[in-house]
């Protein structure tokens, strides 16, 4: 029997197509999750890991156990929960529960956007208790295929408010400090935990991006010589906006008083005093209104102080200038610094008492971050639980 040169093609095609089929099932295969008991036995490694590392002071050692740790989690990666990596307003806490496994040690991972871009990273962890009693002891940051940043310090808040969150009050919010190299564009990074004990640990997580900025191309000049002429005009106009509003606001209400006076005279002639009597309260509460709402439109910086312990300065008039068209943003160190440092060498906090339409909110952010007032998203969504295993 012959074998038409079609019949061969066909059959050679076939060939391939099951040959790729059972490549890709093996690497499929080779990409499956490690079950439960597994994740345990990888995380204790990353626990053991931690604990050798914590208990030499030779540099070297040190170093090498670091480097033995990327290994670990790398075997522990399709394990691991993943947090969306979010850029501005986009940022969101995530819930999660950690050392579920009971290892000791846990992980969670994230990825950068595919937008050529490097960033620079702002994390946070809140986890229960206080600076005593908490389970988490250690954390930093990994990357698989490449250098990553090193969390060299951090600072805490005590009784972080985590609204509609079902977090007890008591709690401890952790937001390291990254120094070295920026995360790179479409690559996938690890922040580890270690505890010091085996119990589960609910926590939220928040992972921030930020761009670096680049050399500006020869186009952007004209851009930003225009910026500062955009800006006035912005500020003339909302300036006048605001103006016209109080024109016709006070013109409103001086007709309804008007009309709550007619009102007030006639009930007083009918003799009807319950009547008179709520329509003089409604006068005046329509009076206090309008005296306790002028000013308090948009957003105002009432005071803010920089300092730590029982050294602080008050820099309400420094940053009173930065507030550009009613939004204060500015990275303290990168864009502005205070003209006196109160504690040099110590980390110091930013305490910012602020008016956004009549609420009174409080910003407290610490060196190195950036203050972007009034905040444009809430703090934290109601994301559904997520985690390495959950009990």
């Amino acid at each position: 029997m012959t074998t038409s040169p079609r019949s061969w093609a066909l059959a050679t095609t076939t060939l391939c197509l099951v040959l790729s089929a059972g490549v890709s099932y093996s690497g499929q295969k080779q990409q499956t999750a490690p079950v439960r008991d597994e994740m345990r036995k990888i995380l204790a490694e990353g626990h053991d890991n931690r604990e050798k590392r914590r208990q030499t002071k030779d540099e070297a050692a040190q170093e090498a156990l670091d480097a033995g740790l990327r290994p670990i989690l790398s075997r522990a990666r399709l394990g691991l929960g993943e947090i969306p990596a979010g850029r501005g307003d986009q940022v969101r806490f995530v819930r999660v529960v950690l050392n579920s496994t009971g290892a000791g040690s846990d992980a969670v991972r994230f990825r950068t956007p595919a937008t050529g871009e490097e960033f620079r990273l702002v994390w946070e962890i809140v986890v229960p208790g206080n600076n005593q009693t908490r389970n988490l002891q250690e954390w930093n940051i990994v990357s698989l295929d490449g250098p990553a940043p090193i969390a060299e310090f951090f600072s805490r808040r005590d009784s972080f408010d985590l609204p509609s969150s079902g977090f007890p009050d008591e709690n401890f919010c952790i937001t390291p400090y990254i120094r070295g190299q920026p995360l790179r564009s479409d690559a996938e990074y690890i922040l580890w935990f270690d505890f010091t004990n085996d119990k589960p640990t609910p926590a939220f997580v928040k992972v921030g991006l930020t761009a670096v900025e680049t050399d500006a191309d020869e186009e952007e000049t004209p851009r930003r010589a225009a910026a500062p002429k955009t800006r006035s005009k912005f500020q003339t106009s909302t300036k006048s906006l605001n103006q016209r509003y109080d024109v016709e606001l006070k013109g409103l209400r001086k007709s309804y008083l008007a009309t709550l006076d007619k009102a007030a005279k006639t009930a007083a002639q009918q003799k009807d005093a319950q009547e008179t009597d709520r329509i003089i309260g409604e006068a005046d509460e329509i009076v206090r209104g309008g005296a306790a709402a002028a000013g308090r439109r948009g957003f105002q910086l009432l005071r803010a102080h920089y300092g730590v312990d029982q050294r602080w300065l008050d820099v309400t008039d420094q940053l009173r200038p930065l507030i550009r068209g009613d939004v204060l943003r500015f990275g303290l160190g990168a864009d502005f610094n205070f003209k006196e440092d109160p504690a040099f060498g110590v980390l110091k906090q930013l305490i910012i008492v602020y008016s956004l339409d009549g609420n009174t909110g409080v910003s407290i952010t610490a060196d190195s971050q950036r203050v972007e007032l009034p905040p444009t998203a809430p703090i934290l969504d109601r994301i559904p639980p997520i985690g390495s295993y959950e009990p």
